[in-house]
């Protein structure tokens, strides 16, 4: 379905004005991204410049993490590095909470792939919570 309508819907219709942005779409496209197996990559490439920070990220916690197994391998398991990314996006710079099991997301992450821990985005997530 990606290939196919997601990827000229993103590119052509969807509008690319900050009045577009609204917490809820932002979840949404994170969301809708998720879920595109192979084209994955490319998705969330097409849809971070319109994913801007939002609040009540639990169910994207859920859908990516250690809990969207059922499915399979989590999200943040085969894709850690576009794991870290959305989540950058949609928690933002001063979240007003951190979202409920971050750090279950993150240990998924670092599991998935070592290195990553040494990036400025890991490392900025990861002080986040430090400070709760």
């Amino acid at each position: 379905a990606w290939a196919e309508v997601g990827r000229n819907f993103v590119s052509r219709v969807w509008p690319k004005e900050l009045a577009a942005r609204s917490e809820q779409t932002s979840r949404l496209l994170a969301e809708m991204v998720t879920d595109t197996g192979a084209y994955a990559p490319t998705a969330v490439k097409s849809v971070l410049s319109l994913i801007g920070p939002a609040d009540h990220l639990d169910t994207f916690i859920h859908h990516v993490g250690p809990s969207g197994e059922s499915k399979g391998k989590a999200f943040a398991t085969e894709h850690p590095t576009l794991t870290l990314e959305l989540l950058d996006r949609l928690i933002g710079i001063s979240p007003s909470r951190i979202p409920y099991r971050l750090e279950n997301v993150l240990e998924v992450v670092i599991r998935a792939d070592r290195r990553i821990s040494e990036s400025t985005t890991y490392q900025r997530l990861r002080s986040l919570l430090d400070v709760r």
